[in-house]
């Protein structure tokens, strides 16, 4: 088997088009390439652990070979990626790696994206119809014998009538080349952290929206009413069985910070942290919001769809929302940030959501 890679000074700006032709970010090439040896061991290990035991990848091997430090008390400053061309070159990638990682930072106890998206799916154009399955009717989904000669239950996929519309994410980072070889890495890290996080309750907020309304193709979140003005543990099981008569299995309870604490009030607690009355289902340990019938509760972001609509929602994340990605949208400018003495940084990305099971979100808002 040939080795692609067997010393830094291979590394050039066209292993940037190289991967996005594939469609895939550098870092996803270089691990694949690590997988089937056609790295040099001398710059990634099979299974290479830092000093907690955790794998690295081979981007943040290369980095490690490269002798560029970027956390810790011992992290240089921007300069280590311009001594020379080879490190420049893994420049971009640092920043959409700092990018990725500040997305999955937010608070556990909020909605993250991954609650809400199964599955991403890229296009190379602007918009995109999602294919969405039409059962037949309830009685007809149980398993069983079919009778001789009988029809088998037909499943319909087709394209959904109206398509998914894609938004453009991102932020600008104004520094300049000398301000970023000056600065600190971990604080370069900080700075991107804070674009990401930005943009990724954007991105939440706008999958929830979709989730609630639908993406065009007459598919809101079926709704019904409690039964009394006031949230009871009794309407928690309503919206239980409800999605299960749909065949859908709930794992998740979202609302803004009123919905959530009514709910959570519902529990009298004893001294001892559980529900005094032991016929109310409760599981919480470490710190964790309590899962009634073992589902998890998180809150909404301030400023989303269900922020202050009296709304509870109900979610099957295994059947969520479809993330459409483009595939020629990168998160970072790599050839300028290489070749020029950029004044900033951009990160963008192109993406909507489409939603393909109307089930598997369901709300339960509080009766007047």
């Amino acid at each position: 088997m040939s080795v692609k890679l067997s010393k830094l000074d291979q590394l050039e700006v066209g292993l940037y088009k190289d991967a996005k032709n594939q469609g895939m970010s550098l870092s996803v090439m270089l691990e694949q390439w690590a997988k089937k040896g056609e790295i040099s061991e001398d710059l990634v290990k099979p299974e290479a652990k830092n000093s907690q035991g955790k794998t690295l990848t081979a981007f943040q091997q290369i980095l490690a070979s490269a002798g560029i430090r970027t956390k810790g008390q011992f992290a240089q400053t921007g300069e280590a990626f311009f001594t020379d061309q080879s490190k420049k070159v893994l420049f971009p990638e640092f920043l959409a790696n700092e990018y990725r990682d500040a997305e999955r930072d937010l608070p556990p106890v909020f909605l993250q994206l991954t609650d809400l998206v199964t599955n991403r799916e890229g296009i190379k154009g602007n918009s995109h119809k999602v294919g969405m399955m039409a059962a037949p009717a309830d009685g007809e989904l149980e398993f069983g014998r079919v009778a001789e000669g009988a029809a088998l239950p037909r499943y319909t996929v087709k394209q959904a009538e109206r398509a998914v519309d894609i938004y453009k994410y991102g932020g600008m980072l104004d520094m300049t080349y000398e301000a970023i070889r000056q600065a600190a890495l971990p604080m370069l890290s900080r700075y991107i952290g804070k674009i990401a996080r930005a943009q990724v309750k954007r991105k939440i907020k706008m999958a929830l929206a979709v989730a609630l309304n639908g993406d065009g193709n007459f598919n809101p979140a079926p709704n019904s009413p409690t039964r009394a003005a006031a949230l009871s543990f009794a309407d928690l099981i309503d919206l239980h069985f409800e999605a299960a008569g749909m065949s859908v299995e709930t794992s998740l309870i979202i609302g803004d910070s009123t919905m959530i604490s009514a709910l959570i009030a519902l529990y009298t607690l004893t001294t001892d942290g559980r529900p005094a009355d032991r016929n109310v289902p409760f599981t919480a340990s470490g710190g964790a919001l309590p899962a009634p019938l073992g589902m998890m509760l998180k809150l909404t972001l301030p400023g989303s769809q269900l922020e202050g609509s009296d709304k509870l929602m109900a979610i099957d994340s295994r059947d969520g929302l479809v993330e459409i990605f483009e595939e020629n949208s990168e998160i970072t400018e790599s050839t300028r940030l290489i070749e020029t003495q950029f004044e900033r940084v951009t990160f963008s990305e192109n993406l909507g959501y489409g939603k393909p099971e109307t089930f598997a979100f369901r709300t339960k808002t509080l009766a007047a």
